[in-house]
């Protein structure tokens, strides 16, 4: 049961109500409609954009704009959270993850840091903004997606051409990712190395174990080529990104005859790559490899983004300057971690992901700092007055 927030708007009563929204697998309708309700209050006008993914479900999207023109100040995110995983796991959970619970100084459930606690914040700021300004030249918008945990490919990548389509543009974006490292504000996130699977399959001749001259295993042949890759050290490291690094992350052979030799071995390598490299040379250095084995075989490219980043610049410098007034460090900019729905936004505007502590995201039992949810508050408000120069 949803009991509704009142206004001023508690960061943690508002966080507590995201998280009561069981919001996985897509399933974000109910809760976005909760939230343009409450943005609506605050005079935000509301536009729910539905898109169908390539799997055919429905995923729900919403655009909420206040005022107009510019400036053009928005909150991106998402308000689908990833799985509470299978019964084991829901086991683990010391409370139930869509039952939200201040204990020890956490507010407690699925999403609390990634990410209703930061759009909780966000919307809390927001709300203080309004309430001190009602008129105020520009736009304020928040841009949110119901699947950005998931394929992505009905999300914000939609969200975005709908915005190009109408010339929308914001001058600045902040995504409420928990992206600080150890401690709230240290730092900002601006971009992120690019992400790219390769499904490789191998085939050759089957047989009987006892008669390995009639047989061609092809996981003898597969493994040595994933050591390889596996192995592989890249000198890559620049101002911006971090190394390219390889994971093998799964091998599959699925062979229940434990007398015969298998047909075919399957495997996936994901690479985390710098922009020293592209998705097209990535998979020429594979392909050479698995070529050297003599072997027929397979290869299939999944890339889920290139290397992105919003280039230092006064939105970012303004950043790092009011994260200093209002919690008394200067953040560094990085680009570790993984991609955010960010990868995306740059292309229309400055875009950084500056939310909660990374540390507890897509875990079993996930939690979030109430103190850094209060101080987030603070920080956004700081930055829309900052912003909006008033």
């Amino acid at each position: 049961m949803h009991m509704g927030v009142k206004f001023p708007i508690d960061v943690v009563a508002l966080a507590m109500e995201l998280i009561r929204f069981r919001s996985e697998d897509l399933d974000s309708h109910e809760i976005q409609g909760y939230l343009a309700g409450l943005l609506g209050q605050l005079g935000f006008t509301c536009t729910f954009l539905p898109f169908t993914n390539a799997k055919g479900r429905a995923v729900p999207n919403l655009v909420a704009c206040r005022g107009a023109g510019s400036p053009h100040f928005a909150f991106a995110g998402h308000t689908d959270v990833v799985s509470v995983g299978d019964h084991s796991a829901q086991q683990r959970w010391v409370i139930p993850p869509f039952e939200p619970t201040v204990r020890e100084g956490y507010l407690n459930g699925r999403g609390a840091e990634d990410m209703k606690g930061g759009l909780a914040a966000a919307i809390s700021a927001t709300a203080l903004f309004v309430a001190a300004r009602p008129v105020t030249p520009g736009t304020t918008s928040f841009l949110l997606t119901g699947d950005e945990e998931g394929d992505g490919d009905a999300g914000m990548p939609l969200v975005v051409d709908w915005l190009k389509k109408r010339g929308t543009r914001p001058d600045g974006c902040i995504i409420p990712e928990p992206a600080s490292r150890g401690v709230l504000g240290a730092t900002i996130k601006i971009g992120s190395r690019g992400c790219v699977d390769f499904f490789i399959s191998l085939s050759d001749q089957p047989g009987h174990t006892a008669y390995p001259a009639e047989t061609v295993n092809p996981v003898h042949q597969l493994l040595p080529v994933l050591q390889e890759i596996a192995a592989a050290s890249f000198d890559d490291e620049g101002d911006l990104f971090e190394p390219t690094n390889v994971n093998v992350v799964t091998v599959d052979v699925g062979n229940r005859q434990y007398n015969s030799v298998p047909e075919r071995v399957e495997a996936v390598v994901n690479v985390r790559y710098s922009d020293a490299h592209s998705e097209e040379s990535l998979q020429r250095w594979v392909e050479e490899l698995l070529g050297a084995t003599g072997q027929p075989f397979t290869i299939r490219r999944a890339g889920f983004n290139r290397p992105y980043v919003t280039e230092p610049n006064q939105f970012t410098g303004m950043l790092q300057k009011v994260t200093s007034e209002v919690l008394g460090l200067i953040p560094d900019l990085i680009t570790q971690g993984g991609a955010s729905d960010a990868r995306v936004l740059v292309e229309i505007c400055p875009v950084v992901e500056l939310g909660p502590v990374h540390a507890t995201s897509h875990q079993v039992n996930e939690r979030a700092l109430i103190e850094d949810l209060g101080r987030l508050v603070q920080l956004y408000h700081r930055i829309l007055e900052r912003f909006f120069q008033v």
